[in-house]
């Protein structure tokens, strides 16, 4: 029998495809391509034949390489498990990890927190045992959102844009309206965004005794708006750039200082601007004067707010909305004057904090520290 004539030309093609096959992982393909040119070329098979044994091999080699991967993975799967169980405090063991972490997470994100909260939702979402249904990576992406557009607000503030702040802390507030942090931070590109109102009623002041100021006697108090925590002095020093001095500008106190600088408290920048000392922006305001007190109430009560809305007594305050229009001016100023004492004792409660009975000063806790 004539044995078939060699197509060199289609062997050679043959060869290439079948090495471009490989070296592109496509070993079935090879294979298939080797084999053609050996019934293609019989004269050049023992070619072809070399080169399919040594695909075999390197499957073979592949396949023990991917053992020995899957052998390793479940070695640091097993390690990871137990790494991440090791966070654990003794009394939480029996818990599962992605629920622990998971609820730490939680209150993190709710204090504002976020990338405290970030951390442990990513503890959480790499915990071997979570279910495949779960929130977790809901939850991570609303944190990183959120965190996202705190940071923005920040340096929003540092730039004196409190329209933008304003604007990006809304958004957060939508998804965490009861987050400490950003209501401070909200608060600082409008102050008329920290108060919650507290209902006006009657109660018996002093007490029963000789001293005529202390004669137990019934009061009774209109509804107000407070701030929910003390100022602090982010809210404080974007006051003083928005009020444009550190001294009372006019009226009969005219000239008084309004604050001194502290390490724990604001400053001046290199630039002139206020600023909070670095890790106190949320503590509470120090070395503020009773003048600065009296001013940062005035200033965020009857003046325009950042986003451009006159907000007079009348638009902004329910005890004075819900009042009749023709209400003595003697009413209104005790209205105002209600308002006026407790937000100064707001921004004062942290002064007296600040000594001890000894005289010697005693640093602040940051805001939240103490239930409102």
């Amino acid at each position: 029998m004539a044995q078939a004539q060699c197509d060199e030309a289609e062997f050679k093609q043959l060869i290439a495809e079948a090495e471009k096959a490989e070296k592109a992982d496509d070993y079935e393909i090879a294979v298939n391509k080797y084999t053609a040119a050996i019934i293609i070329c019989p004269d050049n098979a023992e070619i072809a034949q070399a080169r399919i044994v040594a695909v075999f091999k390197k499957i073979e080699r592949l396949k023990t390489d991917a053992e020995n991967a899957k052998n390793n993975a479940n070695a640091l799967l097993s390690k990871s498990k137990e790494l991440t169980k090791a966070f654990l405090p003794d009394d939480k063991k029996d818990v599962k990890v992605w629920q622990y972490f998971g609820a730490l997470a939680d209150a993190a994100f709710a204090l504002g927190e976020y990338e405290q909260a970030d951390k442990n939702y990513k503890l959480a979402k790499n915990d071997p045992d979570l279910p495949p249904k779960n929130s977790i990576e809901t939850r991570l992406n609303t944190n990183s959102d959120c965190w996202e557009l705190q940071k923005k607000a920040i340096l929003a503030l540092e730039k004196q844009n409190y329209d933008q702040a304003e604007e990006h802390m809304k958004k957060i507030l939508t998804n965490n309206p009861l987050s400490r942090k950003d209501i401070i931070i909200a608060s600082a590109a409008n102050p008329l965004l920290g108060l919650t109102l507290v209902q006006g009623g009657t109660f018996l002041m002093g007490t029963e005794g000789n001293n005529e100021d202390e004669t137990l006697h019934e009061v009774t108090l209109s509804s107000f708006e407070m701030s929910r925590y003390e100022v602090t002095n982010l809210q404080y020093a974007a006051f003083l750039n928005r009020y444009g001095s550190d001294t009372v500008k006019t009226g009969e106190f005219k000239g008084q200082k309004l604050i001194y600088e502290h390490s724990w408290g604001v400053k001046k920048n290199e630039n002139g601007l206020w600023q909070a000392q670095a890790g106190y922006e949320y503590h509470p305001v120090v070395y503020v004067t009773w003048y600065g007190a009296n001013e940062y109430c005035n200033y965020s009560t009857t003046h325009r707010s950042p986003m451009g809305i006159r907000c007079g007594w009348w638009q902004r305050h329910k005890i004075c909305r819900d009042a009749p229009r023709r209400v003595s001016t003697d009413r209104v100023c005790r209205h105002r004057q209600h308002l006026f004492i407790r937000r100064i004792r707001l921004v004062f409660r942290n002064l007296k904090r600040q000594r001890n009975f000894s005289g010697r000063h005693k640093k602040a806790k940051p805001f939240g520290h103490l239930r409102p």
